[in-house]
């Protein structure tokens, strides 16, 4: 049985010290890369195999992990 957290994305704070090299390509993009400028803080999507909170094996799609479709 799946707890309500099974199915949550998992997102860790860390610094970044560098500026992205690509320029920004949407006006959400170049607002984020703004907020990165000013506080230096971005959060990466943590790929989880188990829940963080019962621990049960999470089984997903290629699709769902935003992987190979």
């Amino acid at each position: 049985m799946a707890c309500n957290f099974c199915k949550s994305d998992l997102y860790i704070k860390t610094v970044q010290y560098t500026k992205p090299l690509l320029a920004p390509m949407t006006r959400a993009e170049e607002l984020r890369q703004e907020l990165l400028d000013l506080t230096g803080e971005v959060y990466l999507q943590i790929p989880n195999e188990y829940c963080a909170m019962c621990g049960e094996k999470i089984t997903r799609t290629p699709k769902e992990r935003g992987g190979e479709k």
